[in-house]
């Protein structure tokens, strides 16, 4: 690998070779700005590139190093950023408002639509196993209830506790504390039939 301590190199060295070794040592600069802008890595190698290319053509070839990442780093940026500026723009576009009015009495498109028939819901209030759970859920610590409530979507649970939830321990700790007891509670398992 070649150090680039000073611009006055470029002389010495082949401009392509100048190019490489540019490009090599802004290597774990342009994969980080890939990862970030979750974007493939050789997308932002080749453009880097030819960003490179086209500085060099202008006779930009004294410059720092500095210039020369700030240059690769803002065409990047810019090129995929208008790609996902444009991809967005285009399906906001493609919506449309039912608050929107529309015909001479201006009647919003939420009037013209069909109200759906209401599905049939099994929340599971009347299912033993439900209550069961729900019972055992209770006897957790508040920040563990809340924690299962809202990673298992449980709706109709509704979290009861004397104590305060107190959130001082990692998530990963309140999660495995939780499953811990409800392992190990014995109606659960004998309702699930299930070995406590």
């Amino acid at each position: 690998m070649i150090a680039l301590k000073r611009s006055s190199q470029v002389s010495s060295l082949n401009q392509d070779e100048y190019i490489m070794a540019i490009l090599q040592e802004a290597r774990p600069n342009i994969i980080r700005l890939a990862q970030k802008m979750r974007i493939d890595f050789d997308d932002a190698y080749q453009q880097a590139a030819l960003v490179l290319c086209r500085v060099f053509a202008r006779g930009d070839n004294q410059m720092p190093q500095g210039y020369y990442w700030r240059a690769m780093r803002l065409e990047i940026i810019g090129t995929y950023g208008a790609i996902r500026y444009s991809n967005r723009v285009k399906s906001v576009q493609n919506t449309i408002s039912i608050d929107l009015a529309s015909g001479p009495d201006h009647t919003p498109l939420a009037d013209f639509l069909v109200q759906p028939e209401p599905a049939p819901c099994d929340d599971g209030r009347n299912d033993p196993r439900a209550k069961v759970l729900y019972a055992a859920l209770r006897r957790l610590h508040k920040e563990e209830q809340l924690e299962i409530k809202d990673r298992f979507h449980l709706h109709d649970f509704q979290p009861e506790s004397p104590q305060p939830a107190n959130w001082s321990r990692s998530i990963g700790s309140i999660r495995s504390n939780a499953f811990y007891h409800l392992r190990r509670d014995k109606r659960l398992a004998a309702i699930l039939e299930v070995r406590a």
